[in-house]
Order: structure tokens, then C-alpha cells, then sequence
């Protein structure tokens, strides 16, 4: 068992991520002890943003990293001038932005765009800046919302398209009987769970932030955990409460 996870003892779970995004988590919470099972749910493209970043980058005093896929993705334009003051949702996010970008600067503290958008106001104590946001195509636009009010300028690009995975002629279904928990990381991924498997509602979901949450409500689940953070402690701290409250 990995000594950064807690003992997730033979929890059946199931994720719904991207193939490769799934076998990095599985690897992790199966070495927890949980029993784990990987349905590909969605499916991430890369978006041409080049001449997007080209117009927001040049003048952009500071850049927000929304995920480690955007860190990624902006790492593929070489020689583009980036702003070298960086920000980042989430340690994974941070760590891997640090890696390809170079030194994060700001971190949310909750782990949200929300509560990173008004560290960075804080951070910038009414000075306008004009901030670069490397997000996904269904990002959240919490930056905007808080900072653009406040006199800032925020320039979101989407650098990849998250897409819900195609449905099944049949749906075999999932219920109490052959999982104890689901992992949801978006809307897209609840999407495509919803499209290849029939899920019974009251069956537990640990979600990552709140967007996922609300899609999880509108869907009609009843039992949903939001992960502290986003990503695989977050995630095992979730279940693990799960796990406890079933022991109980």
C-alpha cells in the first residue's frame, strides 16, 4: 500500500477518465488496496491555439495554468514569449507547470480556479494586469468573473476539447452489486459514463470540483463527494471516507 494513500482495503472503484489519465490513478489506488476498474469516458484533443497565444501572450504580465493537460499543451509551443509570472490550480497542476514552464509563483489554496482568482487579487492589490489562462474548451470562467470586475484583463485560450465518449448499443449497468464507488473529474466524463453504462443514482460519486458536482446533481445522483483537491490523494481521501462511512 502506498504510504501517501490511505488503506482503501478492497474498495470497489471505478474512473472515468481519459485511458491514460485512468491507468496513472489505477496504478495509485490499486497499491491502496483498492479494486479498481478503468472505463474510458472521454476523450482529449488538442485545439490550434497558436495564433491565439501569439495575440494574449506578448503583454500578458502573468499566466494561469488551469490543469496539468494545459501545462502540457502549452509546453508544445516552443519559443512562444509566456508571462514569467505563473499561477496554478492545484499542487499536481503547479509540479508539472514548474517542470515544462518553469516556477509557479501563486498556487490556489483550495485547489480551485475559484479561490485561485481571488488569491491572485490579492496578490496583485488593485494593480491592473493583464493575465493569460490556458484552460480547456470547458473550462470554468471563475478568473474572469472575479478579476475582470476588478479591473483586470483576462485572456482565456483553450487548448484542448474534452469530449464525452460515444454510447453503447447495450448498456451493461452499474449499481450496488458491481462497484462501490464512481470517479467523475468533469461534466464530460459524466457525460460519457452516462452514454456506455446505465448508473444507478444513489450509487456513490467522488467528483473533482464543483462543475462536476452540479452536473452530478442535474444528472440526479443523490450521493456525491467533492475531492479536496484535485488529484489522486484528493481522490483517495474521498473514497476513503466513503469506505469509512460504509464500515459504520
Amino acid at each position: 500500500m502506498s504510504a501517501a494513500l490511505p488503506n482503501l482495503g478492497g474498495l470497489r472503484v471505478l474512473l472515468t477518465r481519459a485511458a491514460a489519465d485512468n491507468h496513472a490513478w489505477a496504478a495509485a489506488l490499486t497499491e491502496a488496496g483498492a479494486a479498481v476498474e478503468a472505463l474510458a469516458c472521454i476523450e482529449i484533443r488538442a485545439l490550434p491555439a497558436g495564433d491565439a497565444l501569439c495575440a494574449a501572450a506578448p503583454d500578458a504580465q502573468w499566466l494561469v495554468v488551469a490543469s496539468r493537460r494545459a501545462a502540457e499543451e502549452l509546453a508544445t509551443y516552443a519559443g512562444l514569449p509566456l508571462p514569467e509570472q505563473r499561477a496554478a490550480v492545484g499542487p499536481a497542476t503547479a509540479a508539472r507547470t514548474a517542470e515544462l514552464l518553469g516556477p509557479v509563483a501563486l498556487t490556489a489554496p483550495d485547489g480551485t480556479l475559484a479561490s485561485l482568482a481571488n488569491a491572485l487579487a490579492e496578490r496583485l492589490a488593485g494593480t491592473p494586469a493583464t493575465i493569460l489562462h490556458a484552460t480547456a474548451d470547458r473550462g470554468r470562467d471563475d478568473l474572469a468573473e472575479t478579476l475582470e470586475p476588478l479591473g483586470h484583463d483576462v485572456r482565456r485560450v483553450p487548448l484542448y476539447a474534452t469530449l464525452p465518449a460515444a454510447g453503447l448499443p447495450v448498456r451493461p449497468a452499474l449499481d450496488a452489486a458491481t462497484v462501490d464507488a464512481i470517479v467523475v473529474a468533469s461534466p464530460s466524463a459524466l457525460e460519457g459514463l452516462l452514454a456506455q453504462r446505465d448508473v444507478a443514482r444513489d450509487l456513490p460519486l467522488v467528483v473533482l470540483g464543483p462543475t462536476s458536482a452540479e452536473a452530478a446533481r442535474e444528472a440526479g445522483f443523490t450521493h456525491i463527494t467533492e475531492a479536496t483537491t484535485r488529484d489522486v490523494q484528493g481522490v483517495a481521501r474521498a473514497l476513503a471516507t466513503l469506505q469509512d462511512a460504509t464500515r459504520s
